[in-house]
C-alpha cells in the first residue's frame, strides 16, 4: 500500500536562481524542488497549506541528471523534479 506524503515531504526546497528571482518579480512565480512521486494537485495543496496563499497554476518538469567526471571516474548528477508555482494576484510568498 502506498503511503501518503505530507506537505513537507512534497516540497523539498525552494529553488533560488537568477531565473527564479526574475520570474518572481515579473510573474509572481516560484520554483520548488519536489518529491518525484508528487502530482500537481499535491504541490498545490502543499504550498497552500504551508505558506497560506492561493495558488493559480502549477507546472512541473523533470530535469535529467548530467554526466560528470572526477578524474577517470564518471558519474551522473541526480535527476530532479521541479514545480513552478504561480500565485494568484495580490498573494505574496515569504520564503527569504
Amino acid at each position: 500500500m502506498k503511503r501518503e506524503l505530507t506537505a513537507y515531504e512534497i516540497l523539498r526546497k525552494p529553488v533560488v536562481t537568477e531565473k527564479v528571482t526574475d520570474s518572481v518579480k515579473d510573474r509572481n512565480t516560484w520554483a520548488f524542488e519536489i518529491a518525484p512521486e508528487a502530482s500537481r494537485q499535491d504541490v498545490r495543496k502543499a504550498v497552500e497549506y504551508i505558506y497560506h496563499v492561493k495558488v493559480r497554476r502549477v507546472n512541473t518538469s523533470i530535469r535529467p541528471g548530467k554526466p560528470r567526471h572526477r578524474g577517470r571516474i564518471a558519474g551522473m548528477t541526480r535527476e530532479r523534479k521541479m514545480a513552478w508555482v504561480t500565485l494568484s494576484e495580490g498573494q505574496v510568498l515569504d520564503v527569504f
